[in-house]
Order: C-alpha cells, then structure tokens, then sequence
C-alpha cells in the first residue's frame, strides 16, 4: 500500500470554522505540490511501500508474492537477469536521499558445489551508475564446501556465504535444508542506503544477474522507504574518524554501515576524506620522495626505506602522484607500480571502499579525488593491438542478449541488434542517437553505400529501412530464424537465408528475384568481395556433415563445397582479396580454406566450448574469434574474443572478461573494432597502427 505522508496535527479542543477551513485548504494544496507526499516541515518519508494489495504504483513491475502465513507482502519473487524501476517525482527540496528496503532472497532445492561464477545484485541510478554491485550466495550444509560471497563489499572482496543476513528462513517458503540452520532456502537482508541528490526526479534500477543455473534463485523486495532529506548531515570529527576507522577495518557490515553514514555528510565528508589521504600536499609530497627515491646518498636511501616500511593504506594517493608525475623518471615508475601492488595486497578493501565512498558522493570534488586515487595503467606491451574505447558503453536493458554489431561505411556510426531492438551510435560520443523498440531480431547488415539497414527476426521477417529517412519496409515468406543476411556490391539486391533456405530480394521492388529451397538450415550468408560468389553455411542433414556452399551471386545455383563439418558450421567470411574463407563452428576451431583449391590451410582455436562468429580486419593481417559460453575456471582464458595474426598464426591479444561474445565488427579503415556480448553491453576498441606484421 503506498502511503502519503502528512504532518500530523492535534488540538486539546474545537477549533473555530474558519481556521478549520484553512487548515483543510492548507492541507489539499499541499497534497497538490507533491503528488506523493505533502512533505513540509516535518522531513518524514517521501516515498513508503509495503506492496499491500497488489498495489505499486510508481514502479515498472506488477509481480508480487505474499509468504505462506499471509503476513509479509513483497515485490517479486523474479529470477535470472531481472529488473524493477522505482520512479518518483515532484520530491520537495533536498540535498539527501535515504533509501531503506528488505531484500529478499530465494533459493530452490538443489546444490551446486561446482558453480565457480557470482550472481550479482544491484541498486543503480537512472544512469546505471550503481550505488552498489555485489554478490550474494546462500550458506550450504555444513558438510559441504562453502561459498563466498561480496557483500557488504563489492567483487571480487569475499566474505562468507550468507554475511550480513538479518534473517535466514523466516519466509516460510521452505525449512531449513538438510536440517542445518545455516542452509536456510531464503534470507533477508535490511539494507539503507544514502546518497547525495537534489533533483526534483528519483529513478532507482532494482537489478539481478542471476546465472542460469541450479539451484534456482529468486530476489524481491518489501518495506521500500524514500526520504527526501532537507540537507547533510553534520558529524564531529571525533564521529567521522570513527566512521572512517569502521569504512576500513576488519568487520564487513560495521563497514557498510559507516559507509552510508560518511555519504550523509556530503562535502563535508568529501574534505574529511581528502584530509584522511593526505590530497593537500600529495604533489609536493610526492616530489620529495621522487627526490629521495632517486639520490645517490645513504642518507637519502635510509629516510626513504623508513617511509616504505611506514606506508600506510591512505598513501594511495601519494603514490599514485608520484607515478603520475612528469619528474618521475621511466626507470622508478616499476618499482612505484610495484610499492602499491604491494600495499593494495596488504590492505585489499582499504581501496575499493573509499573509492565506492567517492562514487558515491558524487559531486565534482568527490570525482576529482576519485581520479587521483586510480591508479595510472602501465604502458601497453609491444604486441597489444587494441585499447579500450568503450566499455558497458550502452542503453540496452538488463533482459536484453546482444546479437550483432556493424559498422556504418564511413565508421562514424555503429549499429547494433539485441533482442529488444536495434541501436544507432554516434562512434565520436559513445551517444545512443536512435533506438528501434522491437523484439527477437538475430541477425544486421548495412549497404555497401550505406542507405540500407536490413535486420532478420526469429520469426523470417527481415525489415528493410532506407536512410536517412528510416522509412521501413518488412520481407515477408522465410521461416525459422532469419539470421542470413548479404548486401550485394552495388547495394541493390539483398540476399536472405533461414530455415527453409535462401532468397535474392530486389531493393527497389522489394520482390523476390531468386528462391532457393534447401532443406537445412541456412545459418550465415557472406559475399566475396568481387561480388561474385555467395557463401552459405548449411548445418548437418539426415546423416550429412555440414558445409559452406559457394554459390552464383547471380542465380544461387551451387557451384561446390567447401569443408566437411561435424558440428556446422555458425559464420564464415571471406578474407578482404577474396582468397580465403574463415569458418567459425559450433565448437573445437575456426577452420581457414583456400576459396580457390577448397582446401584447409590453418585452423585457430575457438573461444570457449561456442564459436559464434570470424571476421577479418580490412588489411586482412588478422583474424579475430568471436564466442564463449561454458562455466567453470577452465573457460575463463578461452571465451569471449581472441585475435590471431594470419601471417604466423599467433594468437596475439585476447579479450576474456565477457562470458560469450556474439559478434565482432571491423570499420572499414580499420581504426575501431566493436564487438557485442550476450548480455547486450557493446564494446569498442581502438585499434593501433604502428605494429607491423613480420
């Protein structure tokens, strides 16, 4: 039930009418200002749910549940990767916001021992910065291996399954397993959270991501509590220095507690951390031991192995302003590196707390700190060819799995496909600039010229839209998946595979040209790059290997066969001269043929247990593997993407932070490369030019 929340006023005795009326008045105007509260004086909650009724006004979800006994109503249960939005507005004045709430957490029967990756769990603003991003995990029984957890910290920090759980099986959606307490199927977590904010508009992101795997789990929430706090809060000295003791120390909750309690104070605590880290005369302290680091005099060298053997978590800062500085020379820069190695092994959540502190402050002074606290990256070794661009740089809701990316022409724009639609981003800004709201695409192309989008659905339609104006047109008679596409040169025919085979459509007439009936599904379409001959991958048929077929760009009369393929094979694409064919397969390798003799010439390991897609850079030097999939440490080297170089087959850079990747694109002079992961975060790499290939 959502409450609206009004100063309450009493009086010893009658009033006379008219103030009575005026109070009545006072009361309905207030109501006015604020849609959800009439918050005046009294800086009571804004915002209060106990989801009583079924009802949840304000939030994007309407999934609820009720324990066993009918006395605790929640939002939820959800499971896997999944979301609620809470959305408020008109909040009066305020430079505070406090959130309080109960998450609930479920598991079904069941136990995994072997599960090696975190679900994780987060609170996000409407930017999907988190205000907190960790891991849970339920105690097992006593006699079997445990598990850990990040809560209260965020990953990789671990504690100990269950810590900081308020309540262990009091849902009554199941007793204790295995008769062992600490093995209960639920648990119950009273969190508060605060954080500065003054706009008038709140959007908090509720967020699981849930492994799809058992034993089964499920998140709600119950008791969801906003306030709207008229300003910071002021604490002592004496008190913050307390808070801050409890931040780094040894106990895990006093930490997420003192946590919340330094965000109350805003500036003040922005200054307060500053003061601890010594920022005020980092850059001349840091001087001094740049000096001392480098004399040649004992004495120099003795003041300085004493200020080693004192370092202390707070010289973070120090440190990293001394490796930033441009009087550092080249040959101390290692052994600086190697002193806050050092001391972030000594004091592992000393950093990721104070730095979840800063985040969460926010303002402009907090951001700045934050900055110096991060810790420079080293030079990149002689053989890494692509750095970061964009990372998570994305709008694609959590329920989203990416399917495809490519390029625009020119490389300005970047296009992408997920399950819950098609994207336009500006390369330069990283900026989402159009989004096409529709279901179960698999599959994206662009002209040659650049005029053309083409996108396959799951269900055979491919749509069609002329740009500028993004007037769209559908494709209409493939069933199955329709996840081959291929523009021809001159960007007026498209041709189209799916279940039940292949079709040449002209773009002026948007009717069929060619139809060609397989009786196999037809997985990925590629042309040659003198328009010539259509490639289309074939998967196994009533006791026949799988193969990619060559085929008249023309007619689509096949021509011949190339490779014999046990497990299919899922993407090929010719090289840039058109001489060779990568074929990325279900598993084992991403097989390299002569287009001319149809001969197998090399073969690069896939990553993970699923290659999913091969494409070449534009001068043809390298090869990059797309895929992944696969749990458990061993696929931890193996999955997402892997860079070969064609001239010696070196693998000579990986990319292995993503469970799968779905597709990699190339821009066509080569600058960028882009790939897109099966959650629907999309990445961007830079991609250097001053390695020649030996």
């Amino acid at each position: 039930m959502t409450s609206r929340v009004f100063p309450s006023i009493s009086f010893r005795r009658p009033l006379p009418g008219l103030v009575r009326v005026l109070l009545a008045l006072g009361a309905i105007l207030s109501g006015l200002r604020s849609p959800l509260s009439g918050l005046t004086a009294d800086p009571g909650p804004f915002y209060r749910s106990q989801f009583q009724g079924n009802i949840a006004e304000h939030w994007s979800a309407s999934q609820f549940g009720v324990t066993p006994d009918g006395k605790r109503h929640f939002m939820g249960e959800f499971a896997k990767k999944s979301n609620t939005i809470l959305r408020l507005h008109g909040l009066p004045p305020h430079r505070l916001v406090r959130v309080r709430f109960n998450l609930l957490l479920f598991q079904g029967p069941g136990e995994s021992p072997n599960d090696r990756e975190p679900d994780f769990w987060s609170l996000s603003d409407s930017n999907g910065d988190a205000f907190f991003r960790g891991s849970f995990e339920f105690p097992r029984p006593s006699h079997s291996p445990q598990p850990s957890q990040s809560f209260p910290d965020e990953f990789p920090i671990t504690h100990p399954a269950g810590t900081g759980a308020a309540e262990r099986g009091t849902l009554g959606a199941g007793a204790p397993r295995a008769n062992d307490p600490d093995a209960a199927s639920n648990m119950v977590y009273h969190l508060e959270i605060a954080f500065p904010q003054s706009e008038p508009d709140l959007e908090l992101r509720f967020c699981a991501e849930f492994k799809d795997s058992q034993p089964q789990k499920a998140w709600a929430i119950e008791n969801v509590t906003v306030e709207a706090v008229p300003d910071f809060v002021e604490r002592s000295d004496k008190e913050n220095r307390k808070l801050w003791d409890d931040l780094i120390g040894r106990n895990a909750m006093d930490s997420w507690n003192a946590l919340w309690r330094l965000a109350e104070g805003g500036p003040r605590t922005t200054a307060f951390v500053a003061q601890q880290l010594g920022a005020q005369n980092a850059d001349e302290r840091a001087l001094r031991l740049v000096h001392d680091l480098t004399a040649g005099d004992s004495l120099s060298r003795e003041k300085v192995s004493a200020l080693i053997d004192a370092l202390a978590p707070s010289d973070f800062l120090l440190l990293n302003a001394a490796l930033a500085s441009p009087e550092t020379p080249e040959s101390l820069r290692p052994k600086l590196r190697k002193l806050i190695e050092d001391l972030t092994v000594e004091s592992t959540p000393f950093l990721p707390r104070v730095t979840r502190l800063l985040r969460n402050l926010g303002a402009p002074d907090a951001k700045a700190l934050l900055a110096r606290l991060e810790i420079p990256p080293p030079p990149p070794p002689a053989d890494n060819l692509l750095t970061l661009a964009w990372q998570h740089s994305h709008a694609i809701d959590e329920n989203s799995q990416g399917e495809r990316c490519a390029f625009a022409p020119d490389g300005k724009q970047l296009f992408s496909v997920s399950s819950d639609g098609l994207r336009v981003w500006d390369v330069a800004t990283s900026n989402c600039i159009r989004f096409v709201s529709m279901t179960n695409f698999c599959s994206l192309a662009i002209a040659p010229d650049g005029n053309t989008v083409a996108a396959g659905k799951k269900g055979g339609r491919v749509f069609i839209w002329r740009l500028p104006k993004w007037d769209m047109k559908v494709l209409e008679g493939h069933r199955g998946w329709a996840v081959g596409l291929a523009f021809t040169p001159d960007s007026k025919r498209l041709w189209t595979g799916a279940f039940d085979g292949i079709r040449c459509w002209d773009l002026d007439t948007l009717q069929q040209s060619q139809k060609v009936a397989i009786p196999t599904q037809t997985r990925h379409l590629c042309i040659s790059p003198d328009g010539q001959m259509l490639a289309a991958n074939q998967n196994p048929y009533q006791g026949q290997m799988g193969c990619v077929v060559m085929r008249s760009v023309e007619t689509g009369d096949a021509l011949r066969q190339i490779g014999r393929i046990r497990s299919g094979p899922v993407h090929a694409v010719f090289s840039p001269d058109g001489k060779l064919l990568a074929v990325a397969k279900d598993n084992d390798h991403t097989l390299i043929y002569s287009v001319e003799t149809g001969q197998k010439i090399n073969q690069f390991d896939s990553p993970g247990p699923q290659g999913q897609c091969a494409e070449f850079s534009p001068d043809g030097k390298y090869l990059c593997v797309a895929g992944g999939g696969g749990d458990g440490v061993s696929y931890l080297v193996q999955r997402g993407l892997h860079l070969y170089r064609m001239a010696d087959g070196a693998d000579v850079w990986r990319f292995t932070s993503v469970t799968s990747m779905n597709s990699v694109a190339f821009s066509s002079d080569g600058a960028r490369m882009a790939a897109i992961d099966d959650e629907g975060r999309l990445y961007v790499w830079n991609v250097r030019r001053d390695l020649e290939t030996p």
